[in-house]
């Protein structure tokens, strides 16, 4: 086995003040993510004995290559978290955060039936995104592979975003919630595994399923980009993701294959109906 000394490893320089600065606040992010992980294994587990231990392993054998790859990858948080920080976070026996995948869920200020059926639609989203990484870790021998982990995040982006687009592109009712609620139970769990496989077209799958959901209760169709792009900005849902996943105006939406230009509640209002 050939042993290198600190001095004969290669060294590279990143002389674009514009990639060297990229470089940084990829690095930054990720410091900050393994961090809030620590925090997370040591004080929310049930022991904190093996939150330290599992914090002092992965920052003797994994940290640093995770912040090379999100420096000379490119790897965003936004996108996906290391199969490192998934695999000690499930060894913990604990839930894998929305946040991991670069969602943010705004709580809201109402207390109502509607807004505890919208907690309990995306907390179950939330369990088949753990189910389908501790699934993948079986199907991977012991540790998702970073390969599959992208796909299971877009998966629970697109997900996401369904459910979101199904409660609210008609207005705040009952019946939006009670579908979307539905539409989980039935859709998010074997569609978030199989999204693990190379062959399986989660993204059309997702479309097709939702866009059945909104013909029954006659809402406009679900409409997904490389990235969910597809909340209107007029759309207020509680759900932030990374990237901006609004449609700004009507031409944008056109190009989505979305033609309307607002609700159509306030289009209903509009006609004096």
């Amino acid at each position: 086995m050939l042993i290198m000394s600190p001095n004969e490893i290669p060294r590279f320089k990143i002389d674009n003040p514009a990639q060297r600065e990229a470089a940084l606040r990829r690095a930054r992010s990720m410091k900050k993510l393994v961090l809030c992980s620590i925090h997370g294994w040591i004080f929310k587990s049930s022991s904190r004995s093996a939150g330290f231990a599992r914090a002092e392993s992965y920052i003797s054998v994994d940290i640093a290559t995770d912040v090379a790859r999100a420096i000379w990858q490119g790897h965003e948080r936004s996108n996906v978290v290391s199969t490192a920080l998934v695999y000690h976070t499930l060894a913990m026996k604990m839930d894998v955060p929305l946040w991991f995948a670069g969602v943010k869920i705004v709580d809201w200020p109402e207390d109502d039936d509607m807004s505890g059926r919208q907690e309990a639609t995306v907390l179950r989203v939330a369990d088949c995104w753990t189910d389908a990484l501790w699934c993948g870790q079986w199907a991977d021998d012991g540790r998702v592979k970073q390969e599959r982990l992208p796909r299971l995040a877009d998966c629970l982006r697109a997900l996401l975003s369904a459910c979101m687009w199904i409660m609210r592109m008609r207005g705040y009712d009952d019946r939006s919630h009670y579908e979307a609620c539905l539409y989980t139970f039935m859709v998010a769990k074997p569609t978030m595994i199989a999204a693990g496989s190379y062959i399986f077209n989660w993204r059309r799958h997702i479309v097709d399923s939702s866009n059945l959901v909104l013909d029954r209760i006659g809402k406009a169709h679900l409409t997904l980009g490389d990235y969910p792009h597809c909340i209107p900005e007029w759309c207020d849902c509680g759900l932030v993701f990374g990237h901006n996943a609004a449609l700004k105006n009507a031409s944008e939406a056109t190009k989505h294959s979305w033609i309307s230009s607002g609700p159509v509640a306030e289009e209903d209002e509009d006609k004096g109906s």
